[in-house]
């Protein structure tokens, strides 16, 4: 007799030979006792778990002629004739070969047959996700109203696939992935019944390997024992599946605790001339560091590990945290992913380990790396957010400028009329220069730039008291112009030496302060929307952002940000003082705007160090 391979002789024959899928067992059998059998049925779940199984079981059941309870004898004809694939009641179709119009309706055709010797015509039909949507519509009118002695088992791995007017008339049966210790426990019987010997990691390494497919599990250990012999070790289980020793993961998650990239890179070396699968060492590598993780914050990982396994999963928990397996785990998965679709997968593993080695450090450098992944995620919302409104703001800016340029020459050419009128008075009457010069007194300026010479202006024949008072009139012109130096809009701010008198002030119009700058800069308004005053003291004013928006006061603290900031809280308040940027917790009376609302346009065009004169390029 031919041989038989584990899978098909261990094949279950009962409703309790089938393990892990109770809750579809108990149902089925509860169903047969109170003779409410449906007359369709749907079973759906991964590769090996019991789904065809499940299927013959219940056709035997359901023609069984001996049967006590819910499950079948396995002695009467009936019974063995469907466990050797003879019946004439028990139809079995392979959806995969037969899956057009034609077979669909050949199958209505015979299906008014009554049955051979049973009491029902059971017909099985496997993949049935593969059928074309005509056969399913072919189907639809049988499979609703079948003929009274019919019942309809489909049986697939993609439910997704088949057509909703298909899973309504089905009862649906999910079939679930079963756990090591399903597996292992079937396992150990085979051995126990072939009298063959293995060592306890080679099972729960068959176990791991199997991913929940009790028949992938089988198939493994009928190839091992070939290979294996009477005895079957580790060894000859890693030989025959390509996968990593044990051994060498510890020596890899040593090597990226301490950082040693040399020692990577060797051990990808030598899997490589070792013809090991790269994209497999990966995945073992990340089922280790899992196995690790799950030894630090829970205990149930004991049950998928051996004895062995578990000393050295616990002699190596030291070395790794938590957040380094965390990011570890991240950033294999990433690489391995792409080494499935990259023509040189090495190089990718290569760059992924030293990575992996540098960024697997204790204390202040994770908090930096997790740092800097949080500014890229920002970086990649602000990006998308400045793509879609781009153009609105461009246009925008336009009408701003030309009204800005229109506004520029309108006092530019005031103030070159006024200088020409101061010129004539000097050479005409020079006693009135000098009540010219003293008709208003200066205004006190935070800062006094060179650029405020009015243009167009001949200043060579002009003496230095006449072009400072000009200068002084076009300031105050502008100090008009500008919403930030309202009267109306401030109030006048006591002397710099009474700190607490003018930090009480600054905190009083901070609300007002933020207003009139939306109106003005409207990037740094956003920027500063999420601030408030926290102290002044020695002629310092100190700004506090919360914790979480660290970000801003980090774009803040550059050279240019800064002078913009300062620009702005001394034109306001009219005080000549130092800015100090700091993070804390926010004063109760001070309402916050929701955290995402503060990024707009001109924002984000900020964030990526574009100015106006950038943005307006094409």
């Amino acid at each position: 007799m031919a041989y038989l391979a584990l899978y098909r002789k261990w094949r279950p024959q009962l409703f309790e030979q089938i393990v892990g899928q109770e809750h579809i067992t108990k149902t089925l059998q509860n169903a047969l006792l109170a003779e409410k059998a449906s007359h369709a049925y749907l079973f759906c779940g991964p590769r090996g778990t019991g789904k065809t199984s499940a299927a013959k079981v219940l056709a035997k059941a359901l023609n069984c002629r001996q049967r006590s309870g819910a499950e079948p004898c396995n002695v009467c004809v009936n019974c063995r004739e469907v466990t050797a694939g003879a019946s004439m009641d028990v139809i079995e179709i392979d959806a995969a070969s037969h899956r057009g119009i034609d077979e669909i309706r050949e199958l209505r055709e015979k299906i008014g047959f009554a049955p051979a010797s049973g009491k029902y015509r059971v017909y099985i039909i496997d993949e049935v996700h593969m059928l074309t949507t005509e056969a399913f519509n072919a189907l639809l009118k049988t499979l609703e109203e079948p003929p009274s002695h019919v019942v309809f088992i489909l049986a697939t791995t993609e439910p997704n696939k088949v057509p909703l007017t298909i899973l309504s008339r089905c009862q649906r049966f999910d079939f679930h992935r079963l756990s090591n210790q399903h597996i292992l426990g079937r396992l150990q019987e085979v051995i126990a019944e072939t009298k063959a010997g293995a060592e306890e990691g080679a099972l729960y390494l068959i176990a791991r390997y199997a991913e929940g497919s009790l028949r992938d599990a089988l198939s493994i250990w009928d190839q091992v024992s070939a290979l294996g012999g009477s005895k079957v070790t580790l060894d000859d289980v890693h030989q025959l599946l390509g996968t990593v020793r044990e051994d060498l993961l510890e020596e890899v998650a040593r090597a990226l605790g301490a950082g040693d990239t040399k020692l990577l890179l060797e051990i990808v070396s030598s899997l490589a001339e070792q013809g090991k699968d790269l994209r497999t060492f990966v995945r073992e590598l990340m089922a280790f560091l899992r196995r690790i993780l799950l030894q630090l914050v829970s205990s149930g990982v004991k049950e998928e590990l051996s004895l062995a396994e578990r000393e050295r999963i616990a002699g190596i928990t030291g070395i790794l945290g938590r957040e380094q397996l965390l990011g570890l785990l991240q950033m294999l998965g990433k690489t391995e992913q792409e080494m499935k679709w990259s023509s040189q997968p090495r190089i990718l593993l290569e760059v992924a380990l030293i990575r992996a080695a540098q960024t697997a450090v204790t204390g202040p450098d994770l908090d930096l790396v997790q740092r800097v992944a949080r500014l890229e995620e920002i970086s990649d919302l602000i990006r998308k957010s400045t793509f879609n409104s781009f153009s609105a703001a461009k246009k925008i800016d336009i009408k701003e400028e030309k009204a800005v340029e229109e506004k520029t020459e309108e006092i530019v050419k005031e103030k070159t009329e006024e200088l020409k009128e101061l010129k004539e008075l000097k050479e005409d009457k020079p006693q009135k220069k000098e009540t010219a010069g003293r008709k208003k007194p200066a205004r006190k300026t935070p800062v006094d730039q060179p650029d405020q010479a009015v243009p167009g202006a001949d200043q060579k024949s002009l003496s230095k008291q006449e072009i400072s008072a000009a200068a002084e009139r076009a300031q105050e012109v502008r100090a008009d112009e500008s919403p930030l130096l309202k009267q109306e809009e401030i109030n006048k701010v006591p002397e710099a030496s009474d700190d607490e008198v003018f930090f009480g002030q600054v905190s009083s119009k901070w609300a007002d302060f933020l207003e009139i700058t939306k109106k003005t800069n409207l990037p740094m308004h956003m920027y500063l929307s999420r601030s408030w005053p926290e102290r002044f003291k020695d002629g310092c004013l100190t700004i506090a952002f919360p914790r979480e928006n660290e970000i801003f006061k980090e774009y803040l603290e550059t050279t240019e940000n800064m002078k913009s900031v300062l620009r702005l809280v001394t034109s306001f308040f009219k005080q000549d003082l130092n800015i100090r940027l700091a993070c804390g917790a926010p004063p109760e009376h001070y309402n916050l705007p929701e955290q995402g609302q503060e990024l707009s346009t001109g924002t984000t065009l900020s964030l990526f160090g574009l100015d106006k004169d950038e943005k307006r390029q094409p």
